[in-house]
């Protein structure tokens, strides 16, 4: 009796597609995130020596500092905020963590 009714069919499907939405836009924001799995998929350790067994100058080794120095400015530009429908999903304990 309650699926027949139009009104309430109408209802539930605004909410369907305002979830869909809204699991969309917080895919979407995570997936922002993406660029910086190195950080948790490789182990630091192993990254070390293999840059390490590369022989590196010391030009290497400050073209590294420098491009992790701009990864950091990067994730500082993120927003610790994000405001998502009705959902406010705070990502500063994400960017501290991917700094540290």
């Amino acid at each position: 009796m309650i699926a027949q009714d139009k009104e309430i069919v109408k209802v539930i499907l605004l909410l369907t597609g305002s979830i869909k939405g809204t699991k969309n836009k917080v895919n979407e924001l995570l997936n922002g995130f993406k660029r910086y799995d190195w950080l948790w998929n490789n182990n630091p350790l192993d990254s070390i020596a293999a840059f390490t067994k590369t022989n590196p100058s010391l030009q290497d080794y400050e073209d590294q500092l420098k491009k992790f120095g701009a990864f950091e400015e990067e994730i500082d530009k993120i927003s610790h905020s994000n405001l998502i429908g009705a959902i406010e999903l705070k990502t500063e304990n994400l960017c501290q963590q991917l700094k540290s």
